[in-house]
């Protein structure tokens, strides 16, 4: 394998998004995107480098708007998923996803601003000013900690869901309330603590530079030389936890568990076709119709994912593993996996108001109550709700219809 603290770039950069910190890992330095381009260096690679001089001007602009975007729609996802009838187990998981994107998102615009959009892509005093650097640090620190925890959010998510759907006459004791709240905790602990070496590995450190006789100071990131024992195995347990803890090993879970999830998904069907007969067929397939449409979403959130992260995780292995390969393949794209997994943060709120009746019918309901009420089609939820462990009834707007003393409690 290719030493991981190899140097294959520049000493220093001056931009770090969500995966550049993956990048500043991969190859043991912070490598420079924003200078001049590189890709006369590897014509095998000249093609990545031309999208990327031509992306990196608009990608500033582009991310801030899915942020803003992003920010909106997660805080409607929290409001929604935290009221009283949408407590359950995959709901407790996706709550705590929107938490993690939003941070990520709310971090990400202030980056965006001060490193592309007001002051562009080039370092000058005012961009790299030190108190901007200071909050660089901190920037790739808590983007990779709320991106780690979205990612095991999301394997998570794949297994609860198998569980739900595989046992159902066990859920009470493998997937309740009490245990998904402890595993999000959990979650939420352990990226932090296994990222201890990461947030020890990087510094502020003053770069004074002379134009036109004139001297000034800029500011950067810098990671560990490498020059100590002590250096070297913080730089290697870096690449590992990177490239297979937080890439890798949850992308192959959740692979494994949507398939599993799929899969059960499919025998459930073809059991519930069986019984129909002796259910009531009106309460069935309501019922029926929200729980498969609640797994599709899921197994729908658990690909993109693996859409977003195997790909990433796959050439953050090749770039340790082969020499020259980060600085032809992974460098370049360093923007693109940026704003793919922005897009993947923000994207949740239209995928639950397309797939989740009850997630649709609650917004409405918080937020636009007269047009809830004016629907004819929504009128008979107006009294009670019935609550399951995972797809509950809704209470909407008070109607003093006859149909609504005669529908009673309806479940979804």
């Amino acid at each position: 394998m290719g030493d991981p603290q190899a140097h294959e770039g520049p000493n220093h950069s001056f931009e770090a998004g969500i995966h550049q910190m993956d990048a500043i890992i991969v190859n043991s330095t912070v490598a420079s995107v924003s200078n001049t381009s590189l890709g006369s260096t590897f014509s095998v690679s000249a093609s990545l480098y031309t999208f990327h001089d031509w992306y990196k001007d608009y990608h500033g602009y582009v991310s801030v708007f899915v942020c803003i975007y992003g920010i909106v729609t997660n805080v409607f996802n929290i409001v929604v998923l935290t009221r009283k009838n949408m407590i359950s187990t995959s709901n407790l998981i996706l709550l705590g996803l929107a938490v993690s994107d939003l941070l990520t998102m709310a971090s990400y615009v202030p980056f965006a601003l001060q490193f592309y959009c007001i002051h562009g892509v080039n370092p000058t005093p005012q961009r790299n000013s030190q108190d901007w650097v200071v909050f660089l640090l901190f920037h790739i620190n808590f983007t990779v900690t709320t991106h780690t925890t979205s990612i095991w959010l999301g394997v998570l998510l794949s297994v609860f869901r198998y569980l739900y759907v595989k046992y159902a006459t066990d859920r009470p004791t493998l997937i309740s309330i009490a245990r998904a709240k402890l595993a999000i905790v959990l979650v939420y602990v352990c990226s932090v603590i296994i990222l201890i070496p990461t947030y020890l590995s990087f510094k502020m450190v003053p770069i004074p530079m002379t134009v036109n006789e004139t001297n000034y100071t800029l500011y950067d990131i810098a990671s560990l030389d490498g020059s100590s024992t002590y250096n070297q195995v913080i730089m290697t347990m870096n690449f590992w936890i990177h490239a297979i803890l937080i890439k890798i090993i949850p992308c192959g879970l959740m692979l494994v568990f949507g398939f599993l999830l799929v899969r059960t998904m499919r025998i459930s069907q073809k059991r519930n076709k069986r019984l129909r007969r002796n259910s009531r067929p009106e309460f069935y397939r309501s019922r029926t119709r929200e729980h498969s449409r609640t797994t599709k979403m899921m197994v729908l959130i658990i690909a993109l994912f693996l859409i977003t992260e195997l790909p990433q995780g796959v050439l953050a292995l090749f770039a340790g593993i082969q020499p020259g390969f980060f600085m032809k393949y992974y460098m370049p794209l360093g923007d693109a996996m940026d704003i793919i997994a922005l897009i993947n943060n923000a994207i949740n709120f239209a995928l639950y108001c397309t797939m989740s009746k009850q997630f649709r019918d609650t917004f409405l309901h918080l937020f636009c109550p007269s047009q809830l009420c004016a629907s004819p089609k929504r009128s008979h939820l107006s009294n009670g709700t019935t609550q399951h462990n995972d797809n509950v009834s809704l209470t909407t707007c008070n109607l003093t219809q006859s149909m609504d003393n005669q529908t009673g409690n309806v479940s979804l």
